[in-house]
């Protein structure tokens, strides 16, 4: 058996050992509302994740995935907050605007031939820098929180299905 298959069956074993000392600690930890509470809370990572894996398998780096998340949730809230327009308007805005965000990496890092990882880290500045400017703020300046309103969005429990 391989190193790797070793330490791959250690953290299966602490993951079966924390799972079951969180059980016996507290009730509630295995039921369904929790397993479901905890992926819904885990789905943005996955997300990125999945995305981040593509960039990796390429041998590629990616530094300004953060900075993306940032700016295209600040356009939504901005929509949110600004318009009356449903969500299933202004989410498809947001992504295609993430996606820009990669074609114009990809086009600085083909283009010009430029290190992916310099390339990327001057977008997420940029964008970061953004996203703070595009925050919706209250009178005194502080970023406010946001929520929903939208109805459809409401009706169907604030999820669409399984999402």
């Amino acid at each position: 058996m391989s190193v790797s298959a070793i330490r791959r069956l250690i953290l299966i074993g602490l993951l079966l050992l924390i799972s079951a000392l969180l059980s016996l600690a507290t009730p509630t930890f295995l039921t369904l509302d929790n397993i479901m509470t905890l992926l819904q809370e885990a789905s943005l990572t996955g997300i990125i994740a999945i995305g981040f894996t593509l960039v990796l398998i390429t041998a590629g780096i990616d530094m300004s995935i953060g900075a993306v998340v940032a700016i295209t949730s600040m356009v939504c809230i901005n929509f949110i907050s600004y318009t009356q327009l449903p969500a299933y308007i202004y989410i498809p805005i947001a992504l295609a605007g993430g996606c820009l965000i990669g074609w114009v990496n990809g086009f600085f890092i083909t283009y010009f031939e430029l290190p992916e990882f310099i390339v990327t880290l001057a977008t997420r500045g940029i964008l970061a820098g953004l996203a703070l400017i595009a925050a919706v703020k209250d009178e005194q300046g502080f970023v406010k929180n946001v929520f929903i309103q939208d109805e459809v969005f409401l009706s169907f429990g604030e999820t669409v299905g399984p999402v």
